[in-house]
């Protein structure tokens, strides 16, 4: 029986890429501006990074990592203090996104489901973000009051480490093995298996490449619900 929903953020639930390719793109282009690489080098690092024609590739750094993976790699890279780059990385999404709220897009279909889903589960949310940026995107957004435990990064460490959902756990009593996780990304379908289905996002058939493992794959938000209610009856019988 399912008793609780986890959801993941950016390109589950908001549009990574309005949000996220700019601020991530400029943050690089500053960091390799301060460096003594070479351009062949620094596109190198671009690529390892997940910036390819402009645009943050779903499933790299930028978009499934955590801050502070995204620190560790450019400070091993570019010979940089890990924690300070971590403070500076955090900072500089933190003001990307109160300069320009509006960028914060969420996907269609997710209020709606969201809504259905909550009159008969506990909905949750766990992030490879920290906690400040996952606040104020909640708040921006208006879908903090969906969730009753959101899990980040800086607090239970990046995916797919399950403390996060052990946490969940010990606040609710729900088992494991009455959750199922949604997410976008190879880590969320790594990650759901620690609960009853990975449940895979992928609004076109490129980001279904990434979902190997999942238990099942949606494209639109509003067949959600429809697809849990499927999961939950196949579980009872």
């Amino acid at each position: 029986m399912i008793k609780a929903i986890i959801f993941d953020k950016d390109g589950t639930l908001l549009d990574a890429g309005i949000a996220w390719d700019e601020p991530s793109i400029r943050l690089t282009d500053q960091l390799l501006a301060e460096s003594q690489l070479s351009e062949e080098d620094s596109q190198k690092i671009r690529q390892h990074a997940g910036i390819i024609n402009g645009r943050v590739c779903p499933n790299t750094l930028f978009s499934a990592g955590s801050l502070r993976e995204q620190a560790d790699f450019f400070a091993s890279v570019l010979k940089l203090d890990a924690g300070r780059l971590e403070e500076r990385i955090e900072h500089h999404f933190l003001q990307a996104i109160r300069e320009n709220p509006q960028v914060l897009q969420v996907i269609p279909g997710v209020r709606e489901a969201l809504d259905a889903l909550s009159k008969k589960y506990v909905l949750a949310m766990v992030t490879n973000d920290h906690r400040s940026l996952t606040e104020l995107c909640l708040e921006v957004t208006g879908l903090k009051d969906y969730f009753e435990f959101v899990g980040c990064a800086d607090e239970f460490g990046e995916k797919p480490q399950p403390r996060a959902l052990e946490a969940l756990q010990e606040d609710t009593g729900i088992l494991l093995k009455q959750m199922v996780y949604v997410g976008d990304s190879t880590v969320d379908m790594v990650y759901g298996g620690h609960t009853a289905a990975s449940i895979g996002y992928a609004p076109n058939r490129h980001q279904a490449d990434h979902l190997k493992q999942a238990t099942c794959i949606f494209s639109d938000f509003n067949k959600l619900p429809a697809l849990i209610q499927a999961l939950d009856s196949k579980d009872k019988s």
